[in-house]
C-alpha cells in the first residue's frame, strides 16, 4: 500500500495474489461437492450411518456389533461414524444438517485422491496433471455417488491411491500400512491386493539383487536370497497386522479375531464388489444376481 505521488491522501492497494493450478482445482472442486451436497442422498444408507454414529456415540465400538440389528460394515468407517456421532451429542443436529455432515467425508477424500492424482504424476506436462485433476472432481459419477448419495467409496479410492503412491515411491511399508486401513474401511479392497502384493515384491527383488554374493553355488545363493527377502518383507507384514490389530481392538476387545467372521457374515450378505453405481456392463444387463 502506497501514496499516489502528488495527492498525500490518495491511496492505492497492491493486491498480488497468486495461486497455483492444483489449488484452484481443489477449490472448485470443494464448491461444486458443498453445493451438490444440499442435494437429497441415499436415504437408506444415511439414515442407517446416523442410527450407526448415534448408537457408537452412546455405547462405544465395543458394544456395537450384535446380531441384531447386523451390521455389516467393516470397523474403519465406523470410526468416521463414532467422531461424527460425537459431534452430534454436543451440537445436536437437525436431520438435514446430519444428513449433510455425513457427506463431508466423502467430500474431503475426493479432495484428497485428487491431490495424490497430481502428486502420482509429478513428472508429466503441468496440464496434463491439471486435466486429471479436473477430470476426477468434475467427474458427474464420483460426484453422485459421494456428496449428493452420500456413499463412501470415496474412501476407498482414497486408500488405494495413497497406496499406489506409497509404491510408486518405493515405500512398501507405508503403503502396507495405508491398505491396511483402506481394506478394513470396504474390503472391496482386495481386488488390488494381488497387484500391489506384486509390486511391492518385485521392489524389493530388486533392492535385493545387488547386495547378492557372486557365490557359483545355486542352492546358496537361492538361500541367501530367500533369507534376504525374508528381511526385507516380514516388517512390512508385522506393521500391517499391527494396524489391522489396533483397527479392530476396540470393536472386539475380548476376540480381535472376530473381524474375520464378521467380515464373512458381510460377504455372505453382500457378495458383490459393487451394484447399482457405476457399472458399464449393467447397462446391458449383464450380471444381475438371481
Amino acid at each position: 500500500m502506497d501514496r499516489e505521488a502528488g495527492d498525500p491522501s490518495a491511496i492505492r492497494v497492491n493486491l498480488n495474489i497468486r495461486a497455483s493450478p492444483i489449488a484452484i482445482l481443489l477449490a472448485l472442486g470443494l464448491l461444486v461437492r458443498l453445493g451438490a451436497a444440499f442435494l437429497p442422498g441415499f436415504a437408506v444408507d444415511l439414515g442407517t450411518f446416523q442410527a450407526w454414529s448415534g448408537q457408537l456415540a452412546d455405547q462405544g465400538p465395543w458394544n456395537f456389533y450384535t446380531p441384531d440389528p447386523f451390521p455389516d460394515w467393516a470397523p474403519g468407517y465406523l470410526y468416521v461414524l463414532w467422531f461424527i456421532g460425537g459431534l452430534n451429542t454436543v451440537f445436536e443436529f437437525g436431520g438435514h444438517e446430519y444428513w449433510y455432515l455425513l457427506k463431508l467425508p466423502s467430500i474431503a477424500a475426493d479432495l484428497a485422491s485428487a491431490y495424490l492424482l497430481y502428486l502420482i504424476l509429478e513428472g508429466q506436462k503441468p496440464a496434463v496433471r491439471s486435466w486429471a485433476v479436473a477430470l476426477y472432481l468434475l467427474n458427474p459419477v464420483v460426484l453422485l455417488v459421494g456428496p449428493v448419495w452420500g456413499q463412501v467409496d470415496s474412501l476407498l479410492a482414497f486408500f488405494l491411491l495413497f497406496t499406489v503412491y506409497y509404491l510408486a515411491r518405493g515405500r512398501t511399508l507405508a503403503a502396507a500400512v495405508v491398505y491396511t486401513i483402506g481394506f478394513l474401511t470396504k474390503p472391496q479392497a482386495l481386488a488390488a491386493l494381488p497387484i500391489f502384493v506384486f509390486w511391492g515384491l518385485r521392489q524389493e527383488v530388486h533392492r535385493i539383487q545387488p547386495t547378492l554374493t557372486a557365490s557359483g553355488d545355486l542352492l546358496a545363493r537361492t538361500g541367501e536370497f530367500g533369507r534376504a527377502l525374508a528381511a526385507r518383507t516380514w516388517p512390512v507384514a508385522v506393521a500391517a497386522l499391527a494396524v489391522a490389530f489396533l483397527m479392530v481392538f476396540a470393536f472386539f476387545p475380548s476376540n480381535p479375531f472376530g473381524i474375520i467372521d464378521q467380515l464373512n457374515d458381510s460377504q455372505k450378505l453382500y457378495p458383490f464388489n459393487s451394484f447399482f453405481a457405476f457399472n458399464f456392463w449393467e447397462m446391458f444387463g449383464r450380471f444381475k444376481p438371481d
